[in-house]
């Protein structure tokens, strides 16, 4: 099953739901708070660098440089899952949305050939052989 951690003011996470919703792929919707132990996991069996790929990127502006380094620190350092999960659920805007996930599949933000690879094959191939009797007309 398809899961979709998103945030609620994310304009991406609003275009991956819309997506998601004219494919008629079905998915869980979670918000960024809800996220829970096992969620997590699964996220970072499917990431090639840990935590940092969860992360967005360090803001420029000097007040929030200090507070991003400050649970940048605190992410580094989670002496576990549990402990990571609590810091992403009390602060949300410091990790990347929507997070769209399968068992063996991860996609963050809102990227419509990423999005594809969720499209089963046999799928994308009906699709592709509709699109080509619309093109010879």
């Amino acid at each position: 099953m398809l899961t979709l951690i998103t945030s609620s003011s994310c304009a991406s996470s609003r275009k991956v739901v819309a997506w998601l919703k004219d494919y008629n792929i079905p998915f869980v919707e979670k918000k960024m708070h809800e996220l829970n132990f096992e969620d997590l996991k699964n996220i970072l069996t499917l990431t090639d660098r840990g935590t940092p790929e969860l992360e967005v990127r360090e803001s420029s502006s000097a007040k929030e440089k200090g507070e991003w380094a400050k649970i940048h620190k605190a992410v580094i350092e989670a002496p576990n899952l549990e402990y990571l999960v609590g810091l992403i659920q009390h602060h949300p805007r410091h990790f990347r949305t929507p997070i769209l996930f399968t068992k063996n599949k991860l996609s963050f933000g809102y990227n419509d050939n990423e999005l594809r690879s969720f499209i089963s094959r046999d799928k994308r191939r009906i699709m592709r052989e509709i699109a080509s009797v619309f093109e010879e007309k």
